[in-house]
């Protein structure tokens, strides 16, 4: 058995390594903090949910939410419309693909002996298996545009939260003069 000797540069390499690993996931811990105001997009299979606080937010309400913001509202509610177009298509590909692998009966005389046999549809089954896989991709897509609802609103949430400190300026003022200066 062969054993692998570390030399202070494997070593120095491991340690930044474990670092920086550790500092990114505490940073992204970090940064994942929730305002007051702010909403989470819960992912589910077929349904979704939109949380404040950890307490679910009726669609009347988001979209109530959403009222100053019209491409999110116009995303979401779109999101909303096709959701039930995904399961639909998934079903309709699903039945597709059955009755194509299940097939035609047919029987055919070859040198007087009758052979039984079944006809199968391969473009049948292709487009059954596009349907079932087209459904998901409608369901997924209906997800991503409900979620970035919710991160548009978020984002305009953050854009209007400003501190005095922020708006407090040092230097040369509009007026040609040198001291603090404040916008509100």
């Amino acid at each position: 058995m062969k054993t692998i000797k570390y030399t202070n540069a494997a070593y120095r390499l491991w340690a930044f390594i474990l670092l920086v690993s550790t500092g990114t996931s505490l940073m992204s811990q970090a940064q994942n903090t929730e305002g007051p105001d702010s909403l989470v997009y819960k992912r589910r299979v077929l349904m979704s949910e939109v949380l404040q606080k950890g307490v679910r937010v009726k669609k009347k309400n988001f979209e109530e939410l959403l009222k100053n913001n019209p491409k999110a509202l116009k995303n979401y509610r779109l999101g909303s419309y096709i959701r039930p177009l995904g399961p639909l298509v998934s079903i309709g590909g699903i039945g597709l693909c059955y009755v194509a692998i299940k097939g035609k009966p047919a029987s055919a005389e070859v040198e007087g002996t009758i052979h039984n046999y079944t006809i199968r549809s391969l473009p049948l089954l292709v487009a059954g298996v596009g349907a079932f896989v087209g459904g998901i991709c409608i369901i997924e897509f209906s997800h991503e545009l409900q979620s970035n609802a919710v991160k548009a609103y978020n984002s305009s949430l953050g854009a209007k939260k400003t501190t005095l400190l922020q708006k407090t300026k040092f230097g040369i003022t509009p007026t040609g003069n040198v001291g603090f200066y404040a916008r509100f």
